[in-house]
């Protein structure tokens, strides 16, 4: 068979989405129906098909499925009616690694990939609305809640957090985050190969996500009751917490933030450690001492 690359659970729990290496993505209801149902790809006159490497469903209209692949190709179907919303063949110039949809607005999507840059999309015209430089290839992308904060995993080992408000419309110089947390250790090696054609680094942030709201407030009270502080280490098995600062007085909308460093395939261990700056909470997964396989790459 053909290896499954991405998937992802709709909103309402009903309906589980894959796609493939060969640039396919079905749906799956859990009861209804006898089979998986193929959504329509791009057409013969549209580029090839490649890698699906990202699927998301919108978090306001659960019908509404997104796809991005290693050609860099974006695709939005209707998953309940199986047709397409919307295809823009070649939306990004290399490998488009990560897409998110708005928490506020049905119609704006994000992605993000190896081109180094974000592109914000109208799913319900078909436009697009702007794109922003970055300092680095996305791997993953997250959207807070609240509609203006998104997270950018990339692929030196940076979580990046960014206030879409100070985001400027036609932005030609490399867009600015509110925050830079050099979440994992990245080699200057695998960057290099990578460069040339390599797999993804290891230090490569190919998931990132905030916590739940509900996660999110347990945080913010437990800083404002000076039990859990940023820079100090929490729930890490065996670790040696750093000597806590002094308890002081911390919004509550304040939160900290986690890292959680994953293997995809080699069977690392998974570890957590804290963040030393406060910031809305997130946690992000890597590729691993010795990586799974990179679908944004030929395989050797």
């Amino acid at each position: 068979g053909v290896a499954a690359t991405a998937v992802r659970l709709s909103p309402d729990c009903r309906v589980v989405a894959s796609g493939s290496a060969s640039g396919h993505v079905v749906v799956q209801p859990f009861s209804g129906s006898p089979g998986a149902s193929p959504l329509p790809g791009l057409s013969r006159t549209e580029e090839r098909e490649a890698a699906v490497t990202s699927l998301r469903y919108s978090l306001l209209r659960s019908d509404v499925l997104a796809a991005c692949d290693t050609a860099g190709h974006l695709q939005v179907w209707d998953a309940r009616a199986l047709r397409h919303m919307h295809r823009f063949p070649r939306a990004h110039n290399s490998c488009a690694r990560a897409i998110a949809f708005s928490a506020q607005n049905s119609d704006l999507l994000i992605s993000g990939g190896d081109d180094a840059r974000l592109v914000f999309w109208d799913v319900n015209s078909g436009a697009q609305i702007r794109e922003v430089a970055m300092e680095a290839e996305v791997c993953s992308l997250s959207y807070h809640a609240d509609g203006y904060l998104l997270a950018a995993g990339t692929t030196d080992g940076l979580a990046l957090l960014f206030d879409l408000r100070m985001l400027a419309s036609k932005a030609t110089s490399t867009a600015v985050p509110v925050l830079r947390w050099d979440a994992h250790k990245h080699d200057a090696e695998q960057q290099s190969q990578h460069r040339r054609g390599g797999p993804l680094p290891t230090s490569a942030l190919r998931a990132i996500s905030f916590a739940p709201l509900t996660m999110a407030a347990a945080i913010a009270e437990d800083i404002a009751a000076g039990t859990l502080l940023p820079g100090s280490t929490a729930g890490a098995e065996g670790a040696s917490a750093p000597a806590a600062p002094e308890p002081r007085p911390v919004a509550s909308d304040v939160w900290a933030a986690a890292a959680a460093t994953a293997a995809f395939s080699d069977g690392a261990d998974i570890g957590a450690r804290s963040a030393h700056a406060a910031m809305p909470s997130l946690a992000t997964a890597v590729s691993g001492g010795r990586g799974g396989a990179d679908p944004g790459r030929p395989a050797p």
